[in-house]
This record gives structure tokens, C-alpha cells and sequence, in this order.
């Protein structure tokens, strides 16, 4: 069926997401969904086997029929604020006509229908339109002597109610994209003056009427605070709003849906927030949650790979839970192999460097080399990715897979080159240096005393909070060397 390929093929992923879900609500319709992610999966217009088996040759079109209208009636639903708009438009147009036919009487009951249901959709702007076109009816019959001047008193008043709610929402609106600009664009000095006037912006809009009964504003503003609070380094209050965001969708089963994204995106926030608390309970309750709603969504696929399982993999590693993660590591890597393509460059970095280290705290050396390398040559040849802090300290983390290798042969012969790329980057920081000389001056045979002389050095700076810490714990690595213990007990611990 033509229209129903071509309808698909417009559809925009949110929209996806959204009819897939609806149909997936009734279980009688298993079909049209088989039909329906057969259609956004396909390359030609062939269907694979497994539907062939569950739909018959003959049924096709009929299936196709019934998908295509289950598709318009969704799709309905999902712009209904949108419909609501255009036909009250069409509705003012009217009023406009007959107040131009000198039928205010008409107008005036017509008026106060459509503006009751514009009000009831937020819609500020053409609230204001509505009550401007009573203004002038009730100056006109005014003339007649029908209506008094405080009524029409009583319409201006209403307009400045309405213009004031429309300014605090296009304000915050404006206000938003500001900061979105603003930390993108890491511009210190702006950053701070939106920071002075955060709390009056919001405090404002959450005692504003319409944000009392609209959970769609509810949802924005929390979304909006979320972000800003994490931020400015405030990561138990920013936790508290997706909190809030996601026991505003939860409550509300009919809003579900609506706002699946919304809810996707607190969800794995709320992840990567509890990893950072090393909160062990939310951590596997958010992934339970996650999982449930998202976890077999063809369309949520990609996402799923590339931040559900990504966070969960850094929270276990922040919580040191080494069971946990060699659980995932067989499933992580067929993954990241099978869509390399699909998942973004950063994130499939970090795939990589999670991947290598696990491996190294596992003593295979061989296949944390093997990782830490697809890395670095999935980098090098593009300036944008050799400037990012995953190559960098794939780099460094490299020197430390040949010294645990006792290779001294190859880190002689990487070495030099390491030390050119790292400061062809950036200048090295001290806690880097320590790192640097520390691979240079490797001998096996004065290794302990080696080590216990950078491992001082190491924690001299420690109190500078080492970004190269955050991807691998080299001091514990060290202390265990030393002692002589075993580093993924240690680590376990």
C-alpha cells in the first residue's frame, strides 16, 4: 500500500515511538505492530519471513488497511493541542466575518464558546486575539447603549492577565534556550549572571496559574531545573527534579505515552545521577524501570544501546561491582560490534575504554590493548575526536597496559609518540606528568622502588581532582603492585 509506506516514511521519530506503544496497548493488535515496525525497519518493500508466518499472503492488505487508519486515528490523538489550535482558528475567522456583518449578537455567543476552550488549551496567544476582537465588539455595541463600560473595563483586565501569563511562559522559554546555549558554549561569565537570576525566573512561572494545572509546564520547568542544577555542580537537587518528573508521568497513566521521551530521558538521568551517589538500590530500580518500558522498543533501540546500557555499565563500575559487570560485558560487546555505526562516536569511545579496562582488571592484557587501540584508530585520522578527552587518556591508558604486560620493548617504541600527541592536545597536567614520567623511567628490574616514588609523587596532586582518576583508579593500581595484592580483589573492595 503506497500511502501507508510514504505515511511512514514521514513520520518523525517521537511520532514512532508513540504509535507504537498505542497499538501495543490492545493485545489483539500484534499483528498491525509486527506490520508496523516491519514497514520502519525495511530497506525495499520485501517483508521478512517471520511475518509471513504470522500474517497470511491474502490478509496483507486488509492488515495494511487497518494499520494505516489505526495510524491517522494516533496520530490525531498525538496533535490533538495542535487540531485544537487550527480549529479554533477557524472558529475566530467566523466570528470575524459575522462581526464584520454587524451580527454581534451572533458574535458574542461564539465568542465565549471558542475562547473557554482556548483557555482550557493554553493557548495565550490566541486567547489574546479572541479577547481583542470582544474589545471592539463590545465598543461597538457600546454605541447602542447594550453594554456598559465596566464590562469592557472587565475584558481589559482579563487581556492583561492573559499577556502576563504568555510573557512569564515565552520568557522562561527564551531563558531556556539561553542556558542551553550558554553551558553548550561553556561561557563562564554568562553562565553566572543566569545563575543570579535562575531561582526569580522559576519562582515566578511555578506560581503562575496555568503551571498549577498543566503538567506539561510542570514537566518543563522541572526538566529545565534538572539541568541547570547539575550544572552548577548540584547533583542531589538536580536528582530531586527528575525524581519529580518521573513520579509526575507515573501518576498519571494517561500522560504515559504522551510523554514516554520525557520519561526515557529522567529515567537514565536519574541512572547516571544515583552511579555518581553510588547509590546501589535506585540504581537497579531506575534500570528495572528502564528496561521494562524500553528495553524490547525497537524504536527506543538505539538509545537503549548507547545510554541505558553505557550508564549502567559506568554506575557498576562506579559502585567497583566487577560480578555485575561481567555479566554485561559478553552482551555489551556483540552489541557495540553489531551497531558500531549506529551508536555515536563518544559514546562507542566509551564503550571502548570500559571495555579495556575491565579487561585489564581481569589480567587479559590482550584484549585490553585490543580495545584501547580500536579506540584510539577510530580517532586518529579525524581532528574533532583527537581533541576529546576519551582519546587522550586512551593514550596514556595504553603506556600502562604495556608496563603491566612487562612489554618495555613496545613502550619504548610508543612512547615517544604518546608524548608528541599529548601535547600536540594539550599541555599535560601535573597528575599527567607524574603518569608520563612514570612510563618513561619503567625498568622491571626497580619496578617496586619505582613505583613507590611516583605513587608519593601521585598522591602529592591528588587533591587536584585528576581527570585521568575518573577513567582508571592508578593510584589503587599502584598501591596494589606495591603491596603485591591482587588488583581486582582490591578494586572489588
Amino acid at each position: 500500500m503506497r500511502h501507508l509506506q510514504e505515511l511512514i516514511y514521514k513520520l518523525s521519530p517521537t511520532e514512532k515511538r508513540y504509535i507504537i506503544s498505542r497499538i501495543k496497548e490492545n493485545k489483539k493488535n500484534k499483528k498491525l505492530s509486527e506490520l508496523f515496525e516491519v514497514y520502519i525497519n525495511q530497506k525495499k518493500n520485501g517483508f521478512d519471513k517471520d511475518l509471513k508466518e504470522s500474517i497470511k499472503v491474502s490478509q496483507v492488505g486488509v492488515y495494511e488497511n487497518r494499520l494505516y487508519n489505526s495510524i491517522l486515528d494516533i496520530l490525531c490523538d498525538y496533535h490533538e493541542s495542535r487540531m485544537v489550535e487550527t480549529e479554533l482558528k477557524k472558529e475566530v475567522a467566523k466570528v470575524k466575518v459575522l462581526f464584520n456583518k454587524g451580527m454581534f449578537d451572533a458574535c458574542d455567543k461564539k465568542l465565549r464558546s471558542t475562547y473557554q476552550k482556548a483557555k482550557a488549551a493554553f493557548l495565550e496567544k490566541l486567547q489574546l486575539e479572541i479577547l481583542e476582537i470582544k474589545a471592539e465588539l463590545f465598543k461597538e455595541k457600546g454605541k447602542f447603549l447594550d453594554l456598559s463600560s465596566r464590562e469592557l473595563e472587565t475584558v481589559y483586565q482579563e487581556q492583561q492577565e492573559v499577556l502576563a501569563s504568555y510573557s512569564n511562559h515565552i520568557n522562561l522559554k527564551y531563558n531556556t534556550l539561553n542556558f542551553l546555549l550558554i553551558s553548550r558554549n561553556k561561557l563562564g561569565k554568562e553562565f553566572v549572571q543566569f545563575e543570579d537570576k535562575f531561582d526569580n525566573l522559576i519562582n515566578s512561572y511555578e506560581n503562575s496559574k496555568e503551571f498549577k494545572i498543566n503538567i506539561k509546564r510542570k514537566i518543563f520547568v522541572a526538566s529545565l531545573k534538572a539541568m541547570f542544577l547539575y550544572n552548577v555542580g548540584k547533583f542531589e537537587d538536580s536528582r530531586d527534579e527528575y525524581f519529580k518528573i518521573v513520579s509526575l508521568i507515573e501518576s498519571n497513566k494517561k500522560y504515559e505515552n504522551y510523554f514516554e521521551s520525557e520519561y526515557f530521558t529522567a529515567l537514565n538521568n536519574l541512572l547516571i545521577l544515583s552511579s555518581a551517589n553510588k547509590d546501589a538500590k535506585q540504581i537497579d530500580e531506575t534500570v528495572k524501570k528502564i528496561v521494562k518500558k524500553f528495553g524490547n522498543r525497537e524504536l527506543y533501540k538505539r538509545d537503549f544501546i548507547q545510554t541505558t546500557i553505557l550508564y549502567q555499565l559506568g554506575a557498576y563500575f562506579e559502585l567497583r561491582d566487577i560480578p555485575k559487570i561481567e555479566k554485561m560485558v559478553p552482551e555489551i560487546e556483540e552489541t557495540v560490534k553489531k551497531y558500531e555505526r549506529e551508536i555515536n562516536w563518544v559514546n562507542y569511545d566509551l564503550f571502548c575504554f570500559n571495555l579495556s579496562v575491565y579487561y585489564f582488571i581481569k589480567e587479559n592484557l590482550n584484549k585490553s590493548n585490543q580495545w584501547i587501540t580500536k579506540l584510539i584508530n577510530n580517532n586518529s585520522k579525524n581532528q574533532e575526536k583527537i581533541k576529546s578527552n576519551n582519546f587522550y587518556y586512551a593514550q596514556l591508558f595504553k603506556l600502562f597496559i604495556l608496563i603491566e604486560s612487562k612489554n618495555e620493548e613496545s613502550l619504548e617504541w610508543v612512547l615517544p609518540r604518546t608524548k608528541r600527541i599529548l601535547n600536540k592536545i594539550r599541555k599535560p597536567d601535573k597528575f599527567d606528568k607524574i603518569l608520563i614520567e612514570l612510563a618513561e623511567n619503567y625498568n622491571e628490574s626497580e619496578e617496586k622502588s619505582l613505583m613507590t616514588k611516583y605513587l608519593k609523587k601521585l598522591k602529592s596532586v591528588k587533591d587536584e581532582v585528576p581527570v585521568a582518576q575518573s577513567y582508571f583508579d592508578f593510584i589503587l593500581w599502584l598501591e596494589t603492585k606495591i603491596a603485591g595484592k591482587n588488583f581486582e580483589k582490591s578494586y572489588h573492595l
